[in-house]
């Protein structure tokens, strides 16, 4: 028996895992943002800026 290679190297090929690694990226690019904010970096700065549990909608 042989396994089809193509379907290791196809991982981003299902929609499942596309909105997986768009939901990462959302999540990275919402906590970059979040963080660039003046308030985030007033905070940051003070040593009180802790990320909590973050939900994106």
């Amino acid at each position: 028996m042989q396994i089809d290679g193509s379907v290791m190297q196809a991982e981003d090929k299902t929609p499942e895992r596309r909105q997986q690694k768009r939901l990462v990226q959302a999540k990275t690019v919402a906590e970059a943002r979040l963080l660039a904010t003046p308030v985030m970096q007033y905070l940051n700065e003070r040593g009180e800026g802790k990320m909590g549990k973050v939900q994106l909608y």
